[in-house]
């Protein structure tokens, strides 16, 4: 389920393709945002409270947040995986709900 999702573009499944550049840009800069902030708060979920304290001083620091999420979490990039199915799989529900075909 979650590769069917990732494979998806959401772009072009939502009908946002057909929109001007600008309003494209700015539902995609806020879909991201909703990602991301989605996927931090799985990661504070995932983490111990000596973690995410340690997480805390590692971006104050500026760097080597990568590293140090996949030596805590072994498994982040299938947490970004389902945390980016599960949005598109909402959307793409939503839009189904509304009967929303894009524009077309």
């Amino acid at each position: 389920m979650i590769a069917e999702f990732l494979n998806v573009d959401l772009v072009t499944a939502l009908g946002l393709d057909k929109l001007p550049q600008d309003q494209k840009d700015q539902l995609i800069a806020q879909m991201t945002q909703v990602v991301d902030e989605r996927l931090q708060s799985r990661i504070i979920a995932l983490l111990s409270e000596v973690d995410t304290k340690a997480l805390d001083a590692v971006l104050a620091g500026g760097s080597g947040v990568e590293s140090f999420l996949r030596e805590r979490i072994p498994s982040i990039d299938m947490v970004v995986a389902e945390v980016i199915a599960e949005f598109k799989q909402e959307m793409l529900d939503m839009k189904a709900g509304f009967g929303y075909n894009g524009g077309s």
